[in-house]
């Protein structure tokens, strides 16, 4: 099963490099996307794959903290952090096309995935994602 990152930047995990990759500073527009809320409403609707109780800092202002930070949502196809909404709403980052493009395509519409599909999708975010350990 293969999924594809968005919004995993260096910043949100420094010590992380292999999973966390490329600058938020340099994601970070003036301009919103014209469909920019649609986006962020995609994103926080995404399917929890991976709960973290947990806040961390806004990495680019240092002003604020945004609860369960770290954990991972999804679509069936994409990954990102239960942060990028923030991020995408505050910053309005320029995030991977092929993802805008498949939002856009999706209608920003969620697929509903069943548990036969959501638990082995967890699982391979779990294990060979993110690096984690049973």
């Amino acid at each position: 099963m293969k999924v594809s990152r968005v919004g995993f930047y260096a910043e949100l995990e420094p010590d992380r490099p292999g999973l966390y990759s490329g600058s938020i500073h340099d994601a970070i527009s003036d301009e919103p996307y014209p469909d920019e809320a649609d986006l962020v409403g995609y994103l926080g609707r995404g399917i929890s794959l991976v709960d973290i109780m947990e806040s961390g800092p806004d990495v680019i202002s240092n002003d604020e903290y945004i609860a369960g930070c770290s954990s991972v949502m999804s679509d069936g196809s994409w990954i990102w952090r239960l942060d990028l909404p923030y991020y995408l709403s505050r910053y309005h980052l320029r995030l991977d096309p092929e993802f805008v493009a498949h939002v856009r395509a999706s209608k920003y519409e969620i697929p509903v995935l069943s548990q036969e599909e959501v638990i082995p999708l967890a699982r391979e975010v779990v294990f060979n994602v993110l690096g984690m350990r049973h």
